[in-house]
């Protein structure tokens, strides 16, 4: 037994050696201030650029930062879409280092490199971006009094990649674009010195770190180590391929987890990236990973009680210092009957160090368990295969993973264009005529929803959504006066006509800047999430034009009253508060020493003053509900008009129900004609009443009709459906 004592507790003193970086003080290697080589480059410069061979006696010299705009640089450049600079430095001893930061402003984008080899990336795509390439915005901070970011190196990549004498620290800076007011670059290059002696020059004022120790939580604890203890790069896209590393995770049935316990859900090996667009400038970034086999092939696994699946992320907690308002929701659209991602609250170790509080949650993806609807192959081009299953949604796109909405909105609302985004599966991945049905069903529904006899019970908006689930989303997402519910982030799903072919909203994510008031038009509580857009992120609008139609917000108002009874009510919304709140009381404390956010304002301000503690925070979150739900009662009232009669369920015509939906409708060269019963046989009559066309379909629920024979005119579509019924629709050919 004392043997085994005895290598436990070498194990645990080597481990917390490892996590507990061994510094007795910080020294700067590299200076912004210092003189710098440098280019503004019109073309590619020689591949060995970052290295310390590479002859730079060419170049331009001058102090850095280098740059333009703000009055932050001390070598002002003309515009420019990059700059390139080298510094080299002397290390007399390379194991007095423990470790390094990269401390950098800039403006807008950068990658950085120690003798050649990668360091740090920030708003890039790849490891080596062309000169030419743009940057995603991200302004500078050191000019408004604030620290630049930090970005860890650590003992073994030292060890490695540094040499005793002369060293290089390179770094290209993107810009956003030449149309850009300004452009920085300042890098700081930190070691951390195991000794007593100083070898080089002091640490700025503004230098900081919160070294924080994690032996054991009641959170699960998930230890990331990624090959050659390299940063997580940034892709934008997503698409571009993810570094390795190795992932354990420590979940243990008692609820005490020791970062020197053996991994309960998983040991080895990931893909992981950074995710995010303007939460990727902060230090505590968003991650993306997939969980993979031996040889890097995606494996289903279960993590934290989870379904089995291979596509994960972790959500930073930079917007949401209570760790509550992501699982608040996906919990209360949970009990509502829907999918929501499930997620846990857990603490993240990265090349040891110590990254705080994520949320551990499900990537929103076809899957049995997660969205469940039919997983559309490649090969499915035709009849009812082709029409799911389908994940889209609203967001921003600068690619061509996207078509934008035709519908004219600005005599309505608003003049800006609506992308829709290929989800899953995405465009690269689609047959040619899975994109085309996908847009053109969406297309068909908007030109009915927007249509003159949008309100039709029959044909009208009612026959392309599944309405209950717009009603769902639109409560759990005014309740949390959601500003991002409608305009990015936004999903969409569609399933087989077969199983039903409705659009489906939902399901629900991103609420970090949820649950809080937005600045002196929202005030105490109020205002609608439906109504809000900017100029860069516009919302589809179609829950806007259904509440055009009194019979929806007849059963919004009906709904939401009924929620109030029992999720919605205050007290069970409290009660999530404090359980969350209790469960991360020890954890919470580490998190908010590595990350110094308590007191200061992250992101889009709020009329609520920012929390100086935890405890603020929560009443802040509280306050908020307590507001928001008085507000939502006095004004859901105005959503009942009395008097209608009840909603029918069809609506006739003659003999005739009317097909319930053909699209796109004027057509061209073809449509899309679909019903929720089998159909046995469509005939095709022109505006004077000679068949055209008479196909037998046997009892399918979609099918194409080719139109490129037939003159432009109105026609009439006769369907017969497998139980006898006869059902008719009027159609546009163009």
């Amino acid at each position: 037994m004392e043997k085994f004592i005895s290598i436990f507790l070498l194990a645990f003193f080597t481990l917390t050696e490892t996590l507990l970086a061994q510094v007795n003080h910080y020294e700067m290697l590299v200076n912004a201030e210092d003189n710098w080589q440098y280019i503004t480059p019109t073309s590619e410069p020689a591949a060995a650029w970052n290295t310390l061979s590479f002859d730079d006696s060419a170049w331009s010299t001058g102090k850095g930062g280098i740059g333009y705009g703000d009055n932050d640089d001390n070598t002002v450049i003309d515009k420019v879409t990059s700059v390139y600079m080298r510094r080299e430095f002397t290390i007399k001893d390379v194991a007095d280092i423990n470790k390094a930061y990269l401390c950098i402003d800039y403006d807008d984008a950068f990658v950085a490199y120690l003798n050649g080899v990668k360091i740090a990336s920030s708003g890039v795509t790849g490891d080596t971006p062309a000169f030419d390439a743009s940057g995603i915005n991200h302004e500078a901070v050191m000019y408004k009094g604030q620290a630049p970011e930090y970005y860890k190196i650590t003992e073994a990549f030292l060890q490695e990649n540094l040499v005793a004498g002369k060293n290089v620290l390179a770094v290209h800076v993107l810009n956003e674009g030449l149309s850009s007011s300004d452009m920085s670059a300042i890098p700081f290059l930190i070691a951390g010195i195991k000794s007593t002696v100083i070898n080089y020059s002091s640490v700025p004022a503004w230098f900081e770190i919160n070294e924080v120790e994690l032996s054991s939580s009641n959170l699960p604890i998930l230890i990331i180590d990624t090959e050659n203890s390299q940063e997580i790069p940034y892709h934008e896209d997503y698409d571009d391929p993810k570094i390795k590393a190795n992932l354990k995770v420590i979940n243990n049935p008692s609820g005490l987890n020791n970062v020197t316990d053996a991994p309960t859900d998983f040991d080895g090996a990931i893909g992981i990236e950074t995710r995010g667009n303007y939460s990727a400038q902060f230090d505590q970034k968003s991650l993306g990973f997939e969980t993979r086999d031996a040889l890097g092939e995606n494996l289903n696994v279960s993590l934290l009680g989870m379904p089995a699946e291979n596509d994960w992320i972790l959500v930073n907690n930079i917007y949401d210092k209570t760790f509550i308002r992501h699982s608040l929701s996906y919990f209360l659209a949970q009990k509502m009957g829907y999918y929501a991602p499930r997620n846990q609250l857990c603490e993240v170790v990265i090349n040891g160090d110590y990254r705080g509080i994520y949320l551990f949650t499900e990537k929103i993806k076809r899957d049995k368990n997660r969205v469940a609807i039919a997983n559309l192959k490649e090969t499915d081009i035709a009849g009812d295969e082709l029409t799911g299953g389908y994940i889209f949604k609203v967001d921003y796109s600068d690619g061509d993973d996207h078509w934008v909405s035709k519908i004219d909105r600005s005599e309505r609302w608003i003049f800006n264009d609506v992308n829709f985004i290929y989800h899953d599966p995405k465009k690269e991945d689609m047959a040619p005529e899975q994109a085309t049905y996908l847009k053109d069903y969406v297309d068909g529904f908007e030109a009915v929803l927007f249509g003159d006899d949008f309100d039709d019970l029959q044909t009208g908006y009612r026959s392309y959504v599944n309405v209950q689930s717009f009603i769902d989303y639109l409560l759990i997402n005014e309740l949390s006066h959601n500003i991002d519910a409608y305009k990015k982030s936004k999903y969409y799903y569609k399933d087989k006509d077969s199983k039903g072919g409705l659009i489906n909203s939902g399901p629900v994510w991103d609420y970090d800047w949820a649950w809080r008031n937005y600045g002196s038009s929202f005030m105490s509580g109020s205002g609608w999430a439906f109504g809000y857009y900017n100029d860069k992120y516009v919302p589809d609008l179609w829950v806007n034009r259904m509440m055009e139609d009194p019979y929806f917000k007849n059963q919004i108002h009906e709904r939401y009253y009924s929620l109030r009874e029992s999720i919605f009510s205050e007290e069970y919304i409290m009660d999530y508060i404090t359980y969350v709140s209790n469960y991360v009381d020890e954890a919470k404390d580490r998190h908010f020493k590595r990350w110094d956010i308590l007191g200061k304002q992250m992101g889009y301000p709020d009329d609520s003053p920012v929390g100086k503690t935890y405890e603020d925070e929560v009443n802040n979150l509280k306050n908020f509900i307590s507001k928001r739900l008085p507000f939502l009662d006095r004004e859901f009232e105005d959503f009942y008009t009395p008097g209608l009669p009840p909603l029918p369920t069809a609506s006739v015509s003659g003999e005739y129900l009317s097909v319930k939906r053909v699209f796109p409708n004027p057509a061209s060269d073809y449509a899309y004609v679909e019903d929720d019963l089998p159909m046995e046989r469509i005939k095709l009559y022109n505006s004077v009443g000679q068949l055209v066309l008479d196909v037998d379909v046997v009892g399918a629920y979609t099918v194409r009709l080719d139109l490129s024979p037939f003159e432009t005119g109105i026609y009439l579509i006769e369907v017969s459906c497998h139980d006898g019924t006869n059902k008719r629709s009027r159609l546009i050919k163009k």
